[in-house]
């Protein structure tokens, strides 16, 4: 929600990161498809952090295969 009133506020910057932040929480949770859903929204914000978001799903998907 955080990210929600940045972005609502024009605050694009703070909006990326607490988007971000949310991000790495839910992959931290193992929810994986939720972090997935944020990309898009960082990616229009920050291209480096949703780069940063993908490879945290991604090395959290490797660990659940293995």
């Amino acid at each position: 929600e955080l990210g929600n009133m940045y972005f609502s506020q024009g605050r694009w910057d703070e909006a990326a990161t607490a988007y971000y932040a949310a991000g790495v929480r839910l992959v931290d949770q193992g929810l994986l498809t939720q972090a997935e859903d944020l990309i898009a929204v960082i990616r229009g914000l920050n291209g480096a952090n949703a780069d940063d978001l993908e490879q945290k799903i991604a090395a959290a998907r490797n660990v659940e295969n293995q």
